[in-house]
């Protein structure tokens, strides 16, 4: 199977993106463990996953908007060294997942992706609670930006300025956490 996606992935119709358990420094890429699918096109995904009846219906949410996201980022840290990875803890440790996380002059962005109701993210919350001065929290949904709080909220339509936009984001923090 991994050598059918790693030629699917040659074809530049998908990217896969790695997972991490740890937000230190340096960051070590679980190599074993399953890796996001973020594909070239939203309407790959939808028509592989059959969402078309829930787009008719108005419910563009969820798994679909991760992949708008994902795609802006890859988009967006093309022309850099980083690489775009996720964040899980290790099952024995609980269950917590970040969508994305990438290095950033030299900080920890990570971003979660809230496209429902609900736009609490515990895992995102838990991560920054734990490694306050490695990670900067960013949550993506429908919501207003706001930057006056522990987690930098960014709406969907300005997720092509998010380097410009947090470019100061958190007034206080260090600059660089390398």
């Amino acid at each position: 199977m991994s050598s059918a996606i790693a030629r699917v992935e040659k074809t530049m119709l998908c990217r896969q993106v790695p997972v991490i358990n740890s937000p230190v420094w340096p960051l070590n890429i679980k190599l074993r463990r399953p890796k996001k699918m973020i594909w070239l096109d939203i309407g790959l995904v939808n028509a592989m996953n059959e969402y078309y009846e829930g787009i008719i219906r108005g419910d563009y949410a969820g798994g679909v908007m991760e992949q708008v996201v994902g795609q802006t980022l890859l988009v967006t840290l093309a022309g850099t060294l980083t690489k775009l990875v996720y964040y899980a803890k290790d099952r024995d440790k609980g269950s917590a997942e970040v969508d994305f996380c990438f290095l950033h002059h030299g900080r920890l962005i990570a971003m979660e992706v809230k496209a429902g109701k609900s736009v609490f993210s515990r895992s995102l919350h838990n991560l920054y609670r734990e490694y306050k001065n490695q990670v900067v929290p960013v949550l993506v949904s429908w919501e207003e930006m706001n930057a006056e709080q522990d987690v930098f909220r960014l709406p969907f339509y300005l997720l092509e300025r998010w380097e410009e936009l947090m470019s100061d984001y958190p007034p206080n923090a260090p600059t660089n956490i390398l």
